[in-house]
């Protein structure tokens, strides 16, 4: 590879002796020359050279002189590039030649100086600038230009900026290494000109691609948010979105999804003035216009301050409180976005001169609205708590000047905070502000702002030092690029109904299984709770403990005294009779397993005091299990033999290893064993194993207490150390029981057949994993999507739990559950309605540019300039159904899919049967 890239630097394989033209190199001493673009390195003479670039004027060409090659510029070589009319092959015989070496053009790969002529002609355009324009070169000056960029160069960066967000500075620097990287013929310093023609290009493209040039007044009747590319999926009245055929029943489909929130990090130095940088979109686009946001900064500040927030300490409230950061004109950016989409919405963005201010939030969300007004609106906003207090009263404050659309009020909003942000909130708006409480929210986050700040973070940089108008308008080109991209990834991004479909059949049938586990007076109890706090959210919360916790204080007293019953070792009375007999050998048993988990949970450096313990624990099992082995050889005879053989075999005279040969171990040493012994037996375990159930549900309870206690009070050293001595105990006790259910559980499978009761336990005893002893309360991590519904909190009778604490658990799962059964089921509609939406925009937009072809265009445009806009028309109207061809391909199925399975639900059912 070395080798092959050093050839380049001679003749290579082309190394001809003469030109094409039959000139000779050598002979006449005539200098060789090459291309370093051109798909050719075959030499040539000048002449030649320059007579085979005419239609290429801007490449580089290299000159052998003798040794080495080096690079030249056409012009030197005496290229003229001839405008106007004519063809580069045909000049203007009247042609005026502007004076070389002063006119510069900024092209793709390269800067460099260039010999025009212009067409003098009677027929020829007598502005400079058009016959420039014409030659796909773009003036810096609309008067006496100078300096001017190609077409290609503009676009290029234009989509290289969009994508790498390159400043223009930067870009530049690199032309001019690429013209000369020695710094020794650095070409003419046009970094300004060029600043100022990608700003105009960005205008011009922005005008381009949202129907401008297509309208008889050409820009100068714009409205806000005409230069916006428009959300797709979202509703539009009277485009996807038909006010005359809502069914009421379905209205909830015709919300908006809208989120607010402020960026810091885009900031603006205090550089400039409006006076001497203006904003060439002028508020068309999703910056608010200037002049009358300051008219309402000016009306409002100072009457309604930030107030002292009640919830946990947030930022954006600090941050409202604080000035400005020194030499900084703008201290970040307001705006509100689409939080199903993720695309921005127009007119919904305002820069922030003191922090976070509400007067600023409520006008960047009042202008989004009346650019396409919503019928509903479901607005989320990371500090909603504090904000929806005031809302109404500061909205009725603004008058008309700053008044909601005719089509909304406050009361059809749902006020909401993203899922994530929802986390760092006190329990009370965990609950009434989450995403996953709130009707006809599917399984929206509301973070999708979040993602778009990723995005113009990286523009911080390199807008920061901008002049006002300039920094608006660069970030309106880049915002308007994001939404494009949204629209022709849309096929992809919906595709995410594939997820949606995934959990709704997960989180139907569990909340489906859940129903039928619980008492169905109960439930619907619960129901009715729900429907009332969903009209009213002062009502009873059916999401959130209505019980008082238990305190830390209390369970740890509740594990002494089990220790001490454990160490004292009473247990239940008996009878002699033979259900008494069997029950005392199985709390034998229970104690001789505990007392060999305990025996293993020592470790290698148990102290003396633990040591002791354990062996008065031996002492106490092996004098219960003697007295066992008296009544048991009057019962059953057989086992002295098996105690023997077993004795003999083992050796072993520790208590942990006696063998007990309840009548269940009997018959599995293939030994004759009284049925009804066995079934004794079966029906004790039967019912330890729900008591060992009972114990661990309550102990999960108790474990979740004191994690809530450890969150907010356990901080220091001695509080650290008392939860977690607390926490371990919990969990060697939850271990245990857990292992004395397996036992029991192997126990009840085994014999189950033999004793015909294999229909009487599946409902309430499963195989017990350490997956399924997870939590059940209403704690943080169910502010998102949780995994399902342990079936340990199922295993309950159907009437009403005897333990209030797991009583109050189990209505919060079953409202939990429901809740996102129907949030999937949301989901799947909400997908199918936006795919219907968007093919519905883009064929309205399709027709629009079709309607555009035939019109008339600004002023009194030739009929060879109207060609241009009626192609351009129709060209995107070509775009639109393509990109509605590609959605449908994606989604071929996916509408099927969605409504199928259990809780499917199609768009087109006159009635959505959603969980009840």
């Amino acid at each position: 590879y070395l080798q092959e890239l050093l050839r380049h630097e001679d003749q290579g394989l082309f190394a001809n002796q003469s030109c094409r033209c039959g000139i000779e190199f050598r002979a006449t001493k005539n200098q060789a020359y090459r291309c370093t673009e051109c798909h050719d390195w075959t030499l040539y003479c000048q002449k030649c050279i320059v007579i085979g670039h005419e239609t290429n004027p801007f490449h580089i060409v290299e000159v052998n002189n003798g040794v080495f090659f080096e690079s030249r510029q056409l012009a030197s070589l005496g290229l003229v590039i001839h405008l106007g009319n004519h063809s580069p092959l045909s000049p203007c015989a009247h042609a005026i030649h502007h004076p070389p070496k002063s006119f510069t053009i900024i092209g793709i790969r390269n800067i460099q100086t260039a010999s025009l002529k212009f067409c003098a002609c009677k027929d020829s355009i007598d502005v400079d600038r058009r016959q420039l324009l014409r030659a796909r070169l773009f003036p810096a000056t609309s008067t006496n230009p100078q300096t001017a960029a190609t077409f290609e160069f503009l676009n290029f960066f234009h989509i290289l900026s969009f994508m790498s967000k390159v400043s223009m500075s930067e870009y530049y620097q690199t032309l001019e290494r690429i013209t000369d990287n020695t710094g020794r013929m650095v070409p003419p310093n046009r970094l300004r000109e060029s600043l100022r023609l990608i700003r105009e290009w960005r205008f011009l493209m922005l005008l381009k691609r949202s129907g401008q040039g297509h309208k008889p007044e050409g820009a100068m009747d714009m409205q806000p948010g005409d230069l916006v590319v428009r959300c797709l999926p979202c509703p539009h009245l009277g485009i996807n979105i038909d006010p005359a055929s809502i069914d009421p029943t379905k209205a909830w489909l015709t919300k908006r999804f809208q989120g607010l929130d402020a960026n810091f990090r885009c900031t603006r130095t205090n550089v400039s003035s409006e006076a001497k940088d203006p904003s060439l979109n002028s508020g068309n686009a999703f910056f608010c216009d200037d002049q009358a946001f300051q008219r309402h900064l000016g009306r409002m500040s100072g009457r309604w301050p930030i107030e002292t927030s009640d919830c946990n300490d947030h930022d954006a409230i600090k941050l409202a409180n604080k000035r400005g950061t020194k030499n900084l004109a703008v201290t970040g950016i307001a705006m509100a976005s689409c939080t199903r989409h993720e695309c921005i919405f127009p007119q919904a963005v305002a820069d922030l001169h003191l922090g976070e201010e509400y007067i600023i939030m409520d006008y960047v969300n009042i202008r989004s609205l009346h650019v396409n007004p919503p019928l509903r609106l479901t607005l989320s906003y990371d500090v909603m708590c504090q904000y929806s207090k005031k809302f109404e009263q500061r909205i009725k404050s603004y008058g008309d000047l700053l008044s909601l659309p005719d089509s909304l009020s406050v009361s059809d909003m749902q006020l909401l905070i993203p899922k994530f942000h929802l986390m760092g909130h006190q329990n009370s708006c965990r609950h009434q502000f989450a995403f996953n409480y709130a009707k006809g929210t599917g399984k929206t986050d509301g973070e999708s702002v979040e993602r778009v700040w990723a995005e113009s973070n990286t523009l911080a940089g390199s807008t920061k030092k901008m002049g006002p108008g300039s920094r608006r308008d660069t970030l309106d080109d880049h915002w308007n690029d994001w939404n494009w991209r949204k629209s022709i990834t849309l096929g992809e991004f919906l595709k995410r109904g594939l997820n949606a479909i995934e959990e709704r059949l997960l989180y139907v049938p569990a909340y489906e299984d859940l129903c039928k586990s619980l008492d169905p007076s109960l439930m619907e109890i619960w129901r009715g709770e729900i429907a009332r706090w969903d009209e009213n959210h002062s009502a009873k919360n059916p999401y959130e403990s209505s019980i008082r916790p238990l305190k830390l204080a209390h369970i740890r007293l509740n594990l002494a005294k089990e220790d001490a019953l454990l160490a004292k070792g009473d247990h239940p009375s008996s009878s002699r009779c033979l259900g008494g007999i069997l029950l005392s050998s199985t709390y034998s048993f229970a104690l001789r397993r505990r007392l060999i988990f305990d025996h293993d949970q020592l470790g290698k450096h148990a102290t003396p005091l633990q040591l002791a313990k354990i062996v008065e624990r031996a002492t106490n099992v092996r004098s219960r299990a003697e007295a066992w082995i008296v009544v048991q050889a009057l019962y059953m005879p057989v086992t002295t033999v098996l105690r023997a053989e077993s004795e003999s075999r083992l050796r072993s005279t520790a208590a942990g290893d006696i063998q007990l040969f309840l009548p269940g171990a009997v018959f599995d040493a293939g030994r004759t064993c009284d049925v009804k012994l066995i079934d004794t037996e079966w029906r004790l375990r039967f019912a330890a194993a729900h008591d060992e159930l009972e114990k661990i549900r309550k102990y999960m309870i108790s474990r979740t207490c004191i994690i809530n206690y450890k969150q907010k009070y356990g901080h220091g050293q001695r509080e650290g150390t008392r939860t977690a001595t607390a926490l371990d105990s919990l969990d060697l006790k939850i271990q245990a029981c857990a292992a004395r259910y397996r036992m029991h559980y192997n126990m009840i499978v085994r014999y189950s057949d033999t004793l015909g009761k294999s229909n009487i336990w599946h409902d309430t005893l499963r195989p017990l994993k350490d997956t399924d002893m997870r939590d059940l309360d209403g704690s943080v991590k169910d502010c998102l999507d949780g995994a399902r519904v342990s079936w340990i909190w199922l295993s309950t009778p159907k009437d009403v739990a005897s333990d209030e604490h797991i009583n109050d658990s189990l209505r919060i799962a079953f409202c939990k559950a429901r809740a996102k059964a129907l949030r999937s089921q949301e989901e799947c509609i909400l997908i199918q309605e936006e795919m219907r939406r968007s093919l519905v925009t883009l064929e309205y937009e399709a027709v629009q540019w079709e309607s555009r072809a035939d019109g008339k265009g600004p002023g009194d445009l030739k009929n060879e300039v109207m060609g241009g806009p009626r192609a351009y028309a129709f060209r995107q109207a070509h775009i639109r159904r393509q990109l509605a061809a590609g959605c449908l391909e994606k989604w071929d199925g996916m509408d099927i899919r969605l409504a199928a399975g259990p809780g499917g639900i199609s768009l087109k059912d006159a009635h959505f049967s959603f969980v009840s």
